[in-house]
């Protein structure tokens, strides 16, 4: 699949950078005391990773998709693990949303 480190980092730069994102903000967000650092550490990982995809997209050109096609995909396993994954973030973001009081009570 991938021959290096190198290569790994420059094919999933952008996971990468927005899984950095997303541990700095789950940081902050501890440090600051909040109640659920958890869910500001993958907002955070989303919407970089949202970002950082549609940049990607915006400059594509199709003999960029040709050179992406050709490449070997992660396989179907780790696509389940990280849709596992956000099944449980948002589940988990739903449930505290509902367990807090809001001002309206």
């Amino acid at each position: 699949m991938f021959r290096n480190l190198t290569d790994s980092i420059r094919h999933h730069g952008r996971f990468y950078a927005a899984a950095l994102c997303g541990v700095l903000a789950y940081a902050s967000a501890w440090a600051a005391g909040f109640s659920t650092p958890a869910l500001a550490g993958g907002d955070a990982f989303y919407a970089v990773f949202l970002i950082l995809i549609l940049v990607l997209i915006t400059r594509q050109t199709p003999q960029d998709l040709q050179k992406r096609a050709a490449s070997d995909d992660e396989g179907i396993v780790v696509v389940f693990l990280i849709t596992i994954g956000t099944m449980g973030f948002f589940s988990l973001a739903v449930f505290e949303a509902l367990s807090k009081k809001h001002s309206l009570d």
